[in-house]
Formats: structure tokens, C-alpha cells, sequence
């Protein structure tokens, strides 16, 4: 009697995944327009050692940053020289090594000017916001904020992912005091916002990152 044994050969392919970065934050949180380099610190989640950053001008010039190492062993920092020559809305964006790319995060810096001391002395500043992670619904949700220097009358402004704008004021914001207060909006468009307040007299935080997800 003849056995005949078939031998199978499976082919396993595993593809590896992406990483996906994401800028929380940057330092100082008050940023005057410049021709020389100033030092930026970003925070953030799942940096890569050897990520670059590009930085979009005001104007659509963008200037890339390669080859940056990430200062913290948990991969959530890193610090630059960066050039921020005219005044206007800056977009940060991060790409690691394996190609992961972040969402656009929002830096706005200030003119120069007589009054920038005095008005950097009453700009709100955002220290945190919570919770920093929300999911797509079309019901309102609550989001509290802590910082400094928030003024009865102020207001909140929410950039989307597709560029669009929501201003929070009036009824929808509450228990405002120097360091904190809360606001109420509806956030139907899922990925990275920027967060930003302004004081009724005109001066603007720093922003910060607001991540919405699509509900499982």
C-alpha cells in the first residue's frame, strides 16, 4: 500500500500598522511673530523618534522640521527652534518614520507690537480641558476647562477637521470663574479640534487638543 502525504504551505502576511500621532499642546502658550528661531515645545501622543514637523505659515508657505527627536522616553515631547515671522494662524502637523500622520493642530501667533506685554499679561491661558477625548453625537456635551485669567463674557472657539468654526458663548458657558468654567456644544464631525478662549476684550488663549471619536 502507497501513502501519499500532501505537505500545505500557508502564507502568513502581516502588514504593519501605522501609527498615529497627535499634537496635545505646545509652550509658551503666548507666541509673538518673530524673524528669529524661538524655542517650541510640543506634547503629544505617539511620537516617533526621528518624526518631522511641518509648519504651515498663515500665508500656505510650509517649512519642515526633519529628523527631531523626541525628548521623553514616553514618546510625548519634544522641543525646537522654530521660525514664526508674521502674525496669523499657524497649522502644526507631525509625521513619524513609519509614515503616520497627525491632524493639523492650530497655533496662533500675535503681532508685535507697543501693547504685547500688557496684553499677554490678560490673554487667557487654557491649562486643561476635560474631558479631552469626546464621541461624535448630535446631542450637547459638557467639556470643563481650568487655566487662568478667564473673564466673565469670554468665549470658545472649536476648529474642526474640515476646517470649520463653532463659537461657543452666552448660555452655553458656565460657572465661570478667574481659573475655570464649563461650556456646553454639539460636536458632530469625528476627529482632532482645536480649542481656543477669548476674553471679552479681545485676547485669545492658547489652544489646545479635543479628540472626537465615532461611537461604536
Amino acid at each position: 500500500m502507497t501513502l501519499t502525504m500532501i505537505a500545505a504551505v500557508v502564507t502568513v502576511s502581516v502588514s504593519a500598522m501605522t501609527s498615529t500621532p497627535r499634537i496635545t499642546g505646545v509652550a509658551p502658550q503666548v507666541i509673538t511673530a518673530s524673524p528669529n528661531a524661538q524655542v517650541l515645545m510640543v506634547g503629544g501622543e505617539g511620537l516617533i523618534r526621528g518624526l518631522s514637523l511641518a509648519v504651515m505659515s498663515p500665508s500656505g508657505s510650509t517649512q519642515v522640521y526633519s529628523n527631531i527627536e523626541v525628548a521623553s522616553q514616553e514618546g510625548a515631547s519634544f522641543r525646537l527652534p522654530v521660525q514664526f515671522p508674521v502674525p496669523g494662524a499657524y497649522l502644526l502637523t507631525i509625521t513619524n518614520t513609519d509614515g503616520g500622520t497627525s491632524q493639523p493642530f492650530r497655533l496662533d501667533v500675535r503681532g508685535p507690537g507697543p501693547m504685547v506685554g500688557v496684553a499677554n499679561k490678560t490673554a487667557p491661558v487654557i491649562s486643561t480641558l476635560t474631558p479631552s477625548k469626546a464621541g461624535k453625537q448630535t446631542q450637547p456635551q459638557t467639556f470643563n476647562v481650568e487655566g487662568q485669567q478667564f473673564v466673565q463674557g469670554l468665549t470658545v472657539t472649536l476648529n474642526d477637521p474640515t476646517g470649520g468654526e463653532t463659537i461657543v458663548s452666552g448660555n452655553a458657558i458656565n460657572n465661570v470663574s478667574s481659573n475655570s468654567f464649563t461650556f456646553t456644544v454639539i460636536l458632530t464631525v469625528e476627529g482632532e479640534y482645536t480649542v481656543s478662549v477669548t476674553n471679552p476684550g479681545g485676547s485669545t488663549s492658547n489652544s489646545v487638543s479635543l479628540s472626537v471619536r465615532g461611537l461604536d
